[in-house]
């Protein structure tokens, strides 16, 4: 006798099945401090709810040492310590965000993570390409627009030039346990301040470079970091950028209004910006610009760049 054939309903049933296993889970992780009155982790939430509209299922997770925070921007909000060793005292970051970065990616059980700097924005539905990636690769990442080892006069010589440093302020990786290990080391590797580099870049360029980790390099537009406007952009990541991109509640980009205020801050600077200008009867050096009787807490126009 002959086998029952499948129905199309069988078969579907059975491809959905399949389908749900084979589901992952995707994490885009934020580690920001609350100093300078929260400034990183508001930056933060903007982010997160530009990427929320593109990768509507992933769940978003804020590493904070700050108490009491709440945020409906995040579906989990986890404390962690911004320590900063004693090896990193030459170095950048020194409230210790960087630390606190990679111990939360170490910790990250998520299939697929994406870690963001605060000042991250997603402008497209391109965005949510680069999880795809994941199915052929282990880690994404662009390359950094400045080669700092060179500057630092730390070329790394045994690497060739043609392979540079990554930008490691937004990076997609698969929870595997290669590339889990992978986290791990370069950790170690910039908590010790092995590789001399301002930032965690050049522990990250080192270790790379020897891993046994297929890696795709992302095109600039997928980590903007440039000052011109580029209509391609898909995911800007330079927050002096941020308001010539910024969208409305219906994804619309609010060029005109920023250009106007744009405007209005260069007049203004323009008039305020000389070697001394006294406030309150108080001089302004640029760097600590005082504050007038009638207005606490105002800061000097000149000091705004």
């Amino acid at each position: 006798m002959r086998e029952p054939t499948t129905t199309l309903k069988q078969f579907l049933e059975l491809r959905y099945r399949e389908r749900r296993r084979c589901l992952k889970t995707i994490g885009v992780i934020y580690a920001n401090s609350g100093h300078e009155n929260f400034r990183y982790i508001k930056e933060a939430e903007i982010s997160a709810r530009s990427f929320r509209r593109y990768i509507p299922e992933a769940e978003y997770v804020m590493y904070t040492q700050a108490k009491g925070y709440s945020s409906g921007d995040f579906d989990h909000i986890l404390e962690t310590r911004f320590d900063f060793p004693e090896p990193l005292l030459a170095t950048t970051h020194k409230n210790g965000q960087m630390v606190a970065k990679l111990n939360a990616l170490a910790d990250s059980r998520f299939d697929i993570t994406l870690y963001l700097d605060s000042d991250t924005y997603a402008l497209s539905d391109q965005t949510r390409s680069i999880i795809g990636l994941m199915d052929e690769f282990d880690i994404a990442v662009a390359h950094a627009p400045h080669r700092i080892n060179n500057r630092l006069g730390d070329a790394l010589p045994d690497l060739p030039a043609s392979f540079p440093e990554f930008n490691c302020g937004l990076i997609l990786f698969r929870n595997t346990p290669k590339v889990m290990d992978f986290i791990r080391s370069w950790r170690d590797v910039y908590v010790k301040y092995m590789i001399t580099h301002a930032h965690d870049q050049g522990a990250f360029r080192r270790l790379i470079y020897a891993a046994d980790i297929r890696v795709a390099t992302l095109p600039p537009e997928f980590n903007y970091r440039g000052y011109d406007y580029n209509e391609a952009a898909v995911i800007l990541h330079k927050r002096e950028m941020l308001p010539r991109y910024i969208r409305d509640e219906n994804g619309k980009q609010v060029v005109l209004r920023v250009k106007v205020i744009n405007f209005m801050l260069k007049i203004c600077r323009s008039r305020f910006r000389l070697k001394e200008i006294y406030w309150g009867g108080r001089a302004c050096d640029g760097a600590n610009a005082p504050v007038s009787p009638e207005n606490p807490g105002q800061s000097c126009l000149c000091a705004r760049d």
